[in-house]
């Protein structure tokens, strides 16, 4: 793209709720000339996508100018036609998602049937928006090298944009390809993602979904700084893709990639090569099943992913230490300063009698290797089996001349295996994944008049994310404790100091968001104007287990050894709860109008409002709670909890906002205002 001269004036406020409206669109503007430059009015300017044979015509204004606008991206063929003026036909261009490049035409006196040939392939200037933008399209998406085939990968290309997964934003409760990128300084949960002009984000963390591989993805478009009133909240910026759709001919393809010992380079300080072994399969194809009228895409992607175990080192009780000996686990060749265990221990000389020995943890004990080494040390290794299923099926349908329809569902299905080794429980320290993204989505664009368009969405995703244990663990009811433990398949957390540890956290997250939203585009004169009212309902259902298997600390307090405390069943600490359940929801609606005033040739003035109502989550169950500085004074207590701390108040007390943490906010406006200048009012 040209350099040109923006002038950016801004007064931005942001809501704090995912709401916003994407696009998956482009429009063409420009103005009518002729060879000495002035204007021509009535003009007929007809855009024809080559791909799909879909065509639009609108008439040049008083000025000459005319907007062309929620194209779907692809290659088009401009012609513009005046009696008294050679036909203007301009081939190769090529619209990219979100962008408004400008095509001035110049026309000869002459015959209609006489032609002027352009064959653009030029650039395409955009000389409209004050937002900084760059479109990742599609030759480089499937082009460039990518670990793992992550489209999410391409968007530090932007420039503005970073990887930034730090401060828990992304975990394992997130689908493991989440993308969280800080655009121009954002957070790394400040950036809106949209699929086909949907929210494509899990409403739990403000991170993207997983995008659809690159041979289903058109392209996509990373913008930031003053963006139009469409946008809301995330202030860092957003993240703009568009699948492909079927065309009038058929296309398609299959592929392999293959990573393996073989192939793998060595790295130079490493003994072995890297054993990673991976395979990506799968194919596309789409085409016409009414020429000019419906269109199919489909796609498929397969990964399989073997990895050998990174070796791990733990210390586990030595045959010796199983009778109660630790005179060599606790001395000079296993210790830098030997141990001695306090008499309370029951321990004479270090040997503790195994009428003192916990049976829980000799029964625990059992399920561990017993080393050869003298210390106890123990290398084990938890190998990865993971694999990865993605699917994308589109049908576009041009109802009428002005009525296009599409149907989009993409999902993407993770697997990561739980494994156990029956003879050694500290393999159960992780746990399995079977995780889930559905998204799904229809619009409607309806051209009501030859200025005036309406664009509708419908949209749904849904993110499932599982932590399952392995078959076959035990849990602590298995090994001989009178400790409750609800949950099948997991021991509960072990934690032994400078020893070992085992024990994974199971649980589950749902999130869904459902969407709908409307745009109304119009031309009047020099004015571009939007309309736009979206409404966003996010639900949560999660399962947070918190230590409803317990979780078992032992530190050395109690015999001078960790190791110690363990075999005697001496816990420092031991909690356990009762798990949570999350029922979440939260309703989002927002009104935008924008302004785009072309001044004149060289300077266009971009204002906007959105109204971001802030409406707080509903907790079905009731967990909210919020802290008063003034009840805690007066030493008031919670009617709910009567022994909770002063000051605490929970749903249900006076005063509480029912079973939401705060009250709704309806006074949340976003103003903004920036200033285009083109010093050569060209466009170009």
């Amino acid at each position: 793209m040209r350099t040109r001269f923006v002038v950016v004036c801004m007064f931005f406020a942001a809501a704090l709720a995912l709401q916003g409206q994407g696009t998956s669109v482009a429009q063409i503007s420009g103005t009518v000339q002729d060879s000495t430059g002035l204007a021509i009015p009535s003009a007929q300017v007809t855009i024809t996508n080559t791909d799909t044979g879909a065509v639009r015509t609108v008439q040049s204004g008083p000025d000459g100018s005319y907007i062309l606008s929620n194209l779907p991206v692809g290659p088009y063929r401009l012609q513009v036609t005046k009696d008294g003026f050679s036909a203007y036909v301009q081939s190769g261009i090529v619209l990219q998602v979100n962008t408004n490049p400008e095509i001035n035409v110049s026309m000869k006196v002459g015959s209609v049937s006489e032609q002027v040939m352009v064959e653009a392939n030029a650039a395409m200037v955009e000389t409209h928006s004050n937002g900084v933008g760059q479109v990742i399209d599609q030759q480089r998406v499937v082009d460039l090298p990518l670990n793992g085939r992550n489209v999410t990968q391409l968007i530090a290309l932007s420039g503005a944009a970073v990887s930034n997964t730090g401060g828990g934003i992304v975990n394992n409760l997130n689908y493991p390809t989440a993308a969280a990128f800080s655009i121009a300084g954002g957070q790394g949960n400040a950036t809106n993602y949209f699929l086909d002009g949907a929210t494509h984000i899990d409403p739990r963390t403000n991170v993207g979904l997983p995008l659809p591989f690159p041979d289903a993805l058109q392209e996509f478009k990373v913008e930031t700084s003053a963006l139009p009133a469409n946008y809301g909240s995330h202030p860092g910026g957003a993240v703009n893709a568009v699948t492909k759709s079927g065309t009038n001919s058929i296309h398609g393809d299959a592929f392999e990639f293959l990573r393996n010992y073989v192939f793998n380079a060595r790295n130079v300080f490493a003994a072995t090569r890297d054993s990673l072994k991976r395979n990506q399969f799968g194919g596309v194809l789409g085409g016409p099943i009414i020429k000019n009228k419906l269109f199919f895409f489909t796609g498929f992607q397969g990964t399989t992913e073997r990895t050998a175990p990174a070796t791990n080192v733990a210390f586990v009780p030595t045959a010796a230490v199983l009778a109660g000996n630790f005179q060599t686990i606790l001395g000079p060749g296993c210790q830098k300063n030997p141990v001695t265990l306090n008499a309370a221990s029951g321990a004479v000389n270090n040997i503790i009698p195994t009428s003192k020995l916990n049976p829980v943890a000799l029964k625990f004990a059992s399920l561990l290797p017993v080393s050869t080494d003298p210390c106890g040390k123990e290398l084990y290794g938890v190998p990865s089996i993971d694999n990865e299923y993605q699917g994308v099926a589109r049908a576009d349908w041009q109802r009428t001349p002005t009525d296009l329809i599409f149907f989009r569902y993409f999902v993407a299905n993770y697997g990561l295996d739980a494994f156990y080794d029956k003879s050694n429980l500290l393999t159960a320290g992780a746990p399995g994944l079977l995780d889930q993204v559905q998204a799904l989505n229809a619009g409607d664009t309806y051209l009501i008049s030859s200025n005036t368009v309406s664009s509708f969405r419908a949209t749904f995703s849904r993110s499932a994310i599982n932590r399952v244990g392995a078959a076959g663990v035990p849990n602590m009811a298995q090994l001989g404790s009178a400790v409750s433990s609800p949950i099948a398949n997991y021991t509960g957390q072990v934690q032994i100091s400078n020893y070992f540890s085992t024990g994974a956290i199971p649980g589950y997250v749902f999130t869904n968001i459902y969407g709908l939203s409307e745009d109304l585009g119009m031309t009047k004169g020099a004015h571009q104007i939007a309309f736009g009212a979206n409404w966003t309902h996010t639900q949560m259902n999660a399962l947070g287990p918190f230590q409803m298997n317990p979780r078992m600390t032992f530190n050395g307090q109690l015999t001078g050894n960790a190791l110690a405390d363990f075999m005697t069943g001496s816990m420092d600490t031991m909690l356990q709860g009762g798990g949570q359940y999350a029922r979440d929801g939260q309703n989002m609606p927002s009104l935008y109008v924008q302004d785009n005033w072309r001044l004149t040739s060289r300077l266009q003035i971009n204002g906007g409002l959105r109204w971001d109502p802030f409406i707080p989550q509903h907790q079905a169950y009731g967990y909210a709670t919020q802290f008063e500085p003034s009840k805690f004074y007066a030493g008031q207590v919670s009617k709910v909890f009567t022994n909770a701390p002063p000051g605490v108040t929970f749903a249900g007390d006076a005063g509480f906002p029912g079973k939401s943490d705060t009250y709704p906010r309806y006074g949340d406006f976003a103003p903004r205002v920036g200033l285009v200048y083109d010093p050569r009012g060209k466009g170009t």
